[in-house]
């Protein structure tokens, strides 16, 4: 049903299509809504409601073009953003998994981030974009020569993660293909 859709927001040199208020556009969806607005409302002891359920389609990359593989790294928001991703395909390591960097979401890294301008720029607030929207991968690699690592989402089918993406995170580049429903939650 969902194929059918023309508004369609389209990135990564056409591998990722992203059909936002996904919801509004399948009697199916609903089903995955209520269920997240249950578990973010059990595992955060407070009636939460996802405000929009984004439906993902990833696709093969095109492995050639470095500007499409690299520098794929950033948060959400300086702001808890909690969000439930439901994969509906199995997603192994070549299907471009959700990667984060556990600890990265905490308040305390966040605003030593700022502090030293890597999140964040005078600049940041003329425009919509902000540094913490696309972070290097040289400012990655840093990280990670610290206490810190990438944790990868490679799951079964049916798999439903609940994840504070204030936390640096990233699709991988996919070379296969993945298929995911996710909601979306305000603090």
């Amino acid at each position: 049903l969902l194929a059918t859709e023309t508004d369609v927001e389209i990135n990564y040199g056409g591998s990722e299509h992203r059909i936002w208020l996904s919801h509004q556009k399948s009697n199916l969806i609903p089903l995955f809504k209520d269920f997240s607005d249950l578990l973010v409302s059990y595992c955060m002891n407070k009636e939460y409601e996802s405000y929009d359920i984004l439906a993902y389609r990833n696709l093969k990359i095109d492995e050639t073009n470095h500007d499409l593989l690299n520098n794929r790294w950033h948060i959400d928001s300086l702001n808890k953003q909690l969000k439930v991703f439901l994969f509906l395909k199995d997603v192994d390591d070549g299907d471009g998994p959700l990667q984060w960097i556990p600890n990265t979401q905490k308040p305390l890294f966040k605003a030593i981030e700022v502090l030293k301008g890597n999140y964040l720029s005078p600049l940041d607030f003329l425009g919509k974009n902000r540094k913490y929207q696309n972070v290097p991968d040289d400012l990655i690699n840093v990280h990670l020569k610290k206490d810190l690592f990438i944790q990868d989402c490679t799951v079964k089918k049916g798999t439903a993660l609940l994840i504070d993406t204030s936390c640096l995170h990233r699709a991988k580049p996919c070379f296969g293909s993945r298929y995911t429903l996710c909601s979306y939650y305000s603090n």
